[in-house]
């Protein structure tokens, strides 16, 4: 699929690509006149619109310039916000948040550099995180007097829990993509040769996955926050009864000829 001409009309330097049922969204990267916090937020929730309309596309990879995706640097634009300013863009971000999270495709934030304030909240909105070796994650506008929306700390809690939480939401305390691989939130780090290869091995993996098996798991995780049993117990009975009535030619397919060497990503 070619991306047409309407796919480029954004405010800030946010680009899409894709590659077969690959897409990407890159953020950050070269200054641009347009990349206020409002105009990258809007034109993300434009591009989400757009996946969200097109039900070729299987993986949802959000690629973090090799200089990072630092918003933290960005803190004098949001300081200068108004207060209804400032709850109105809170609202922004809430949303475009949870569009990333309830998206039924699988998703994968691509880290080269460091990724601070909104940019570290939007990347923990994924289900998956692959960091460059050197690459560091914060929630750094709290040493500016700004705090982290709500949305992202519960995301960041459910992803390292309580106490890693609130240590990295107090004290805007830069973490390695060492430490947050062992803290939980980084599902893999990658040395810098190694990275385009390590990102194209996962995102093809999960392209070749069965789509309803996989939007039918992320109901099942999302239930899992509520705690509640029945709840919990329910969706995983849908989600079996959906798979086996939707799904089941190849989902045999895919059982007979699976190589185990292969099922496996490191």
């Amino acid at each position: 699929m070619s991306l047409g001409q309407d796919y480029q009309a954004f405010k800030s330097n946010l680009s899409m690509s894709r590659i077969e049922d690959v897409l990407t969204i890159r953020l950050g990267g070269e200054d641009h006149d347009g990349n206020t916090p409002f105009n990258v937020m809007e034109d993300l929730l434009m591009a989400l619109d757009r996946v969200d309309g097109d039900p070729s596309i299987r993986v949802l990879v959000l690629s973090f310039a090799d200089g990072g995706y630092d918003f933290g640097t960005d803190v004098l634009d949001l300081s200068n916000l108004l207060p209804d300013e400032a709850a109105r863009f809170s609202d922004l971000a809430t949303n475009v948040y949870q569009r990333i999270s309830n998206l039924e495709i699988p998703t994968l934030s691509a880290i080269r550099g460091d990724c601070f304030g909104i940019g570290f909240e939007i990347s923990v909105q994924c289900d998956l995180r692959v960091a460059c070796a050197g690459s560091r994650f914060g929630l750094t506008g709290m040493n500016f007097g700004l705090t982290p929306n709500g949305a992202a700390i519960r995301s960041l809690r459910s992803l390292v829990g309580e106490s890693h939480a609130r240590m990295m939401g107090l004290t805007g305390a830069m973490i390695s993509a060492d430490r947050g691989f062992v803290m939980g939130f980084i599902t893999n780090v990658l040395e810098n040769a190694d990275f385009d290869a390590g990102v194209n091995v996962l995102t093809n993996h999960l392209a070749g996955m069965s789509r309803i098996a996989i939007a039918e798991t992320k109901k099942i995780l999302k239930s899992l926050a509520t705690g509640d049993r029945a709840e919990i117990t329910a969706t995983s009975a849908r989600a079996l009864a959906r798979c086996i009535d939707e799904d089941s030619e190849a989902s045999q397919v895919k059982l007979f000829e699976l190589d185990p060497g292969k099922a496996t990503i490191h």
